[in-house]
């Protein structure tokens, strides 16, 4: 199951929202670690090459499928200097 968020208002009225969680790029450490680790300096995004990196909620990296396919290239985490991705 998807883990529910409440807005206060949307709670009131009777509505909550699923909230999805980011495709985060391969290698990523658990979510909590990389939101503290990362430092949204896109050097990952810049080293991709097939360029399936892009910048999401919070300008944090995160992967898009729709524009290829990872190779597993391990250029993003050789770029990855904070070490969020290992």
């Amino acid at each position: 199951t998807s883990p529910v968020v409440p807005s206060r208002r949307g709670f009131l009225r009777g509505r909550v929202r699923d909230v999805k969680p980011a495709r985060r790029p391969p290698w990523a450490v658990n979510e909590l670690a990389f939101l503290d680790r990362c430092t949204r300096c896109d050097r990952c995004i810049d080293a991709c090459p097939t360029g399936i990196l892009v910048r999401m909620d919070g300008g944090f990296p995160g992967v898009d499928f729709t524009r290829g396919e990872c190779t597993f290239c391990a250029d993003c985490v050789t770029h990855c200097e904070p070490r969020a991705l290992v």
